[in-house]
């Protein structure tokens, strides 16, 4: 096994672990939301202010680790995520858990857009899209028993702030375990380049490079799975009257959906059928999957909308993700960071917009993720037509 390989299983197992902790306080985190007072527009904005925070300042951590290396960037993430959950577990209103996600943010941003570049040091461009949906299926093999974990631990009666704690201990055991074992790229060890910026410069770079449709494509993934994510507890206990026993069953079939749709599937399909046309399709699966949602009268029918959503985001990131590490003419770190940037951007804008027309109609927040999935599946499909057809006149 080469140096690489090895550097890269250590850096999936870390991430396995950092959405095992993740995992473990989604499937809790609306009970625990309304047991302080907190209502849906309220329960959309935790997750807003995490990930405003991270859309602000993912490109600077970036960046940073274009100048200062992979590996201390991400162990400041992983520390400041252990830091989150704890200071979670001991808050007693809702503002508390506000400015702890929104702490936590800024730091963890460090984590996700440092560990794409690591990926991309590591990776030729041939290996690059599978290796980032193995990324994503590692990350989501932790988010499979997250779930579990924290059903087991609220229906076990130790409370919901011994979730947040059980996940702070894991994200210092994380912290422990790749402090020991990920080393520094050696791509990057020779390099000292970037400069950081916010998330706000970001967007206008990227806007107004050739990547623009694709960092606008990576906003519209997150926005259709960011609206699931942040409303579907408080769906499940106003449509169905579900406890968190059934919410941890619904993220962790959500969950091993992703498993296999990016371990198994997205290597070899976009392979066999390529990266845009694999988009388009993905776009359209996520439509028919909030359709099943609005539809939903029963549980099996939410598992089959989260299946056919988990389909959407599982193919939507990696591609993306591959297409724009490829084709952008900036370093690593700074491309990552826009376009973790524009992940986060989506994940900013879905929850609070899907928290304030929740409060009108429960399937309000899915109309408006078709839309989303709608517009940028045609506008997709007219853009690479054209730039194939420019193309073809050029030679």
């Amino acid at each position: 096994m080469t140096a690489a390989r090895k550097q890269q299983l250590i850096l999936f197992a870390t991430l396995f672990q950092v959405l095992l902790g993740f995992g473990v306080v989604v499937p809790i985190l609306p009970y625990f939301a309304r047991d302080l007072g907190a209502n849906s527009l309220q329960m959309g904005l935790l997750v807003t202010v995490w990930a405003g925070a991270q859309f602000l300042f993912s490109p600077l951590w970036g960046a940073f680790s274009d100048r200062v290396g992979r590996r201390p960037v991400l162990l400041i993430g992983l520390g400041a995520y252990a830091m989150t959950f704890g200071l979670t577990a001991i808050a007693q209103n809702i503002w508390i858990v506000m400015l702890a996600r929104f702490l936590g943010g800024v730091l963890s941003a460090a984590t996700i857009p440092t560990a794409q570049a690591y990926v991309a040091d590591t990776s030729t461009g041939e290996e690059r899209a599978g290796r980032m949906a193995s990324m994503g299926a590692a990350m989501n093999l932790g988010f499979i028993g997250g779930p579990a974990v924290g059903g087991l631990l609220a229906a076990a009666g130790l409370g919901y702030r011994m979730a947040f704690a059980a996940a702070g201990a894991l994200a210092v055991l994380n912290l422990i375990v790749a402090y020991f074992t990920l080393p520094e790229p050696e791509h990057r060890r020779a390099k000292a380049t970037g400069k950081g910026f916010s998330g706000l410069k970001a967007v206008r770079i990227a806007l107004a490079g050739p990547e623009s449709l694709l960092f606008l494509l990576a906003f519209a993934g997150t926005f259709g799975g960011s609206t699931m994510f942040s409303m579907l507890g408080f769906f499940l206990i106003d449509r169905l009257g579900a406890g968190a026993d059934l919410s941890s069953v619904a993220f962790t079939v959500q969950g091993i959906a992703s498993v296999v749709f990016q371990g198994l599937l997205v290597g070899w399909v976009s392979r066999r059928f390529g990266e845009e046309r694999s988009i388009g399709w993905a776009l359209l699966a996520g439509v028919a999957g909030f359709v099943a949602l609005i539809a939903a009268r029963s549980f099996p029918m939410v598992l089959v909308g989260l299946v056919f959503i988990s389909l959407a985001v599982s193919f939507i990131r990696p591609l993306v993700t591959a297409m724009v590490s490829r084709r952008s003419r900036l370093e690593q770190g700074m491309t990552m960071g826009i376009q973790t940037s524009f992940d986060a951007l989506g994940r900013t804008v879905a929850p609070l917009w899907a928290g304030m027309v929740y409060l009108w109609l429960d399937w309000a927040p899915f109309v408006s993720a078709i839309a989303v999935y709608l517009l940028f599946y045609f506008w997709s499909r007219a853009a690479w037509r054209r730039q194939a057809h420019d193309a073809s006149m050029a030679e």
